[in-house]
């Protein structure tokens, strides 16, 4: 299914420009994924790595490769990882 623009789409434009980070809160299932692949030019999908937990162990900044803006899914696997995004 092709992907229907979001009001939140502006501000999340808005926001990359001036932070290095946006954070995308919502509920479970809701779009934040499919919104947030509208804005980047790489990704790390976190749950689905089954490297992750041990790159996060070692050196954490691994799971941070990738062109920028990169998005960081299911980052709240790895609470610790927000610390090197700031």
């Amino acid at each position: 299914m092709p992907y229907l623009p979001r009001i939140v789409d502006g501000e999340i434009r808005d926001r990359l420009r001036s932070s290095g980070a946006v954070l995308i809160d919502g509920p479970k299932a809701c779009g934040k994924t499919a919104t947030a692949r509208q804005h980047v030019r790489s990704e790390q999908l976190l749950d689905a790595d089954p490297g992750a937990a041990q790159k996060m162990q070692v050196d954490p900044r691994l799971l941070l490769q990738g062109e920028s803006p990169l998005l960081l899914d299911e980052w709240q696997i790895y609470p610790g990882l927000w610390n090197y995004v700031r």
